[in-house]
């Protein structure tokens, strides 16, 4: 998606307002209240887009936030709303920030878009930023089976299982929580994304678009509700277009130490 300006145009206008990233928001600002090792943690957004992230969380009263992303077009964004962001790679997260340097880290859907390989690289980076016992939150695509023109007009190179993440953090985390999300509307999903790739099919030149995209306020309000829903009842979600993911750093060792533990363990 990097280089195309008419996304992130779309980004900026959905990231306040449509029901996915509201959730997101939300669900996130949820997890750093109930984990977070500190009541006002030195945040980190990796990958932070256009800013929304960053603006909910100044609205819940969270302020030392720093951001960064590899897109010009969204840091362009993210600044005029006053958010403290850079541009960066994220591989090289340990050369911009000291090691031991946040409580929190959010990294959404970023890996998704790595080259096949550097998404564990990506991880490493994150980790090393981050204070002993502090949190990584990371939402991520999932399912092969949700997989459609969205995918590829945002360059998406990977789709994760519960074994991909499993794999992922191998011997750096502490996995805390782990959900396939939005649960209920997986049926609409799996239908739209289906039918995408018909489309796709039959038509080699069907318009590449993302689906970050305006809905109606009305569709867009139960959509938001019923995903709310799912958080209240604490439903069981075996399945979902994205899978979110809570990871704590370990706190009594060195993260070499922790790393070593965990390969003796397995011998």
């Amino acid at each position: 998606m990097i280089g195309n300006r008419s996304e992130y145009d779309a980004m900026a206008q959905c990231e306040r307002d449509l029901w996915w990233f509201k959730c997101l928001h939300e669900l996130t600002v949820q997890k750093i209240l109930k984990y977070s090792p500190v009541m006002d943690p030195v945040i980190l957004d990796a990958g932070c887009g256009t800013g929304g992230l960053i603006q909910h969380l100044k609205k819940e009263g969270f302020t030392k936030i720093r951001g960064f992303d590899l897109s010009p077009d969204a840091i362009e964004y993210a600044r005029k709303a006053s958010a403290d962001v850079q541009l960066l790679d994220v591989l090289k997260t340990d050369v911009a920030f000291p090691e031991n340097s946040f409580d929190v880290a959010i990294c959404n859907d970023i890996f998704t878009v790595l080259q096949p390989g550097k998404d564990r690289e990506a991880m490493e980076k994150l980790v090393s930023v981050l204070k002993p016992g502090g949190i990584l939150i990371i939402n991520l695509a999932a399912l092969s089976s949700f997989a459609g023109i969205h995918d590829i007009a945002v360059k998406m190179t990977k789709r994760y299982t519960r074994a991909c993440i499993d794999e992922l953090v191998q011997n750096l985390v502490i996995i805390k929580e782990i959900t396939f999300w939005p649960f209920l509307l997986s049926p609409l999903i799996l239908g739209i994304r289906s039918y995408q790739r018909l489309k796709l099919f039959l038509n080699k030149r069907t318009r590449i678009k993302s689906d970050v995209r305006p809905v109606s306020p009305i569709l867009n309000n139960i959509f938001y509700k019923i995903t709310k829903l799912e958080y209240k009842v604490q439903l069981s979600k075996p399945l979902g277009s994205s899978i979110f993911v809570v990871m704590e750093k370990p706190k009594e060792i060195s993260l070499k130490a922790f790393k070593s533990a965990a390969l003796q363990q397995a011998y």
